[in-house]
């Protein structure tokens, strides 16, 4: 199976240094300054100084965009709903998998009793999950060759999920239970991950696909980043850190919940669209 476009010319193109420079100038400043809302300490008077410089990097990005001959990201990719939804929602997942990665042994010990040992181990659950759900996609889509439904359905089983891993911490179960919904939410997220990336490649057109799939991994970057922030102020707040608790425990869990649900909503609006080049 192959959801690849035919080669596209690549004769006569330049890479689009200018766009790549403002791109970094945007980003950087962005990123520091969610780290500095999260938790992070910034030096003092930086604060505005990286909310100009972000600014300024996207203004500077987005018009290079729309002058350049050969622009780092086509305007055309950000035009195609499919892309772009489907960059969102891995974002969602990444964000999920590695803000939970860093922080959920510390919410195991805090929330279930978990011994160190025992917090680490069952990190496994996530982690084998998401490399299991992985295999799944192309069996399925083998029989029905529309991503749609499966992006959808995983979707809804990991928010279903992430909600239920919530909601565990009230009931204090063993071990047993909480490790099955942890793997659950990781099978559902290593669905989800292949997925995207055939629905990119289906939808962008033979001359975009380089900038496309560079859309996604960019915002498989960024989902990463804000994952491990978005978490982090969670974790910090529950007081996971040591630090005093001034949100419930069932923070962290939650945040992935809300994260999930902005996938899944993501997903819903992907246009339906049947994958091409099976054989």
């Amino acid at each position: 199976m192959t959801a690849l476009a035919p080669r596209a010319a690549t004769r006569g193109r330049r890479i689009d240094w200018p766009g790549a420079a403002f791109l970094l100038l945007a980003t950087v400043p962005t990123l520091v300054l969610i780290d500095g809302i999260a938790g992070a300490e910034l030096m003092p008077g930086w604060g505005p100084m990286l909310v100009a410089l972000g600014l300024v990097g996207w203004i500077a990005f987005g018009l290079r965009m729309a002058r350049a001959g050969d622009p780092l990201i086509p305007l055309t990719v950000f035009r195609n709903r499919t892309i772009l939804l489907a960059a969102l929602s891995l974002s969602t997942c990444q964000a999920v998998n590695i803000g939970l990665a860093v922080y959920l042994p510390l919410y195991y010990h805090a929330a279930f009793g978990f011994s160190p040992a025992l917090a680490g181990a069952a990190l496994l659950a996530l982690v084998g999950g998401i490399m299991i759900g992985a295999y799944a996609p192309p069996v399925l889509l083998r029989r029905n060759p529309a991503y749609k439904p499966l992006l959808i359905r995983a979707a809804l089983a990991g928010t279903a999920l992430a909600a239920g891993f919530t909601a565990l911490v009230a009931l204090n179960p063993a071990p047993g239970p909480v490790i099955a919904s942890t793997f659950g939410l990781g099978l559902s997220i290593g669905m989800l991950y292949p997925v995207f990336t055939l629905a990119v490649q289906n939808a962008a057109e033979p001359g975009q696909m380089g900038a496309a799939i560079g859309v996604l991994a960019f915002m498989r970057s960024i989902g990463g980043t804000l994952g491990v922030s978005l978490m982090g102020l969670a974790a910090l707040n529950a007081g996971l850190a040591g630090d005093p608790a001034t949100l419930p425990l069932w923070s962290l869990p939650a945040a992935a919940c809300a994260l999930m649900a902005v996938g899944l909503a993501a997903n819903l609006m992907i246009p339906a669209r049947r994958l091409k080049g099976f054989r």
